[in-house]
């Protein structure tokens, strides 16, 4: 039996998953300066008012003209993201030995950071994200 009445379940009750895939030589026979990208993310469900991940945005709503405070707007939801990724850049001529130094040189970063993100009245969306990453060899783009 198909049931035509509405569900109970907003979509903003799940997590969404994303993975991003960049890779310029998929469609261009070409890898220079930006090569490849990988990225995957979690963007959390709405915040119960009460939960604890309320804090960070109170702390910033504090210090700084973001994430307006309680009672200012008639609704707000907020959400996070947890994500990770890596970049590679190389450069045009990769055939050269020793690489020209003139072109962008060979270089890449593995980062994990976090998203906090607000609604507000369904038609502003603050954004604050905070990136902590390593570049050159820890960050493993060979």
């Amino acid at each position: 039996m198909v049931s035509a009445l509405p569900s109970q379940a907003r979509a903003d009750d799940r997590d969404r998953v994303t993975i991003l895939e960049e890779n310029d030589s998929l469609y261009f026979n070409s890898d220079k300066h930006y090569t490849q990208g990988l990225r995957i993310s979690d963007l959390r469900p709405d915040l119960a008012p009460d939960s604890r991940w309320n804090a960070p945005f109170d702390v910033l709503g504090s210090v700084a003209p973001i994430f307006s405070p309680d009672g200012s707007h008639s609704e707000r939801k907020r959400r996070y993201a947890l994500f990770f990724g890596q970049s590679i850049f190389t450069p045009r001529n990769l055939r050269l030995s020793p690489p020209d130094p003139r072109d962008r040189p060979y270089a890449g970063w593995a980062y994990l950071g976090t998203s906090l993100l607000q609604e507000t009245d369904g038609h502003v969306l603050e954004n604050f994200e905070l990136d902590l990453g390593v570049v050159g060899p820890a960050a493993r783009a060979r």
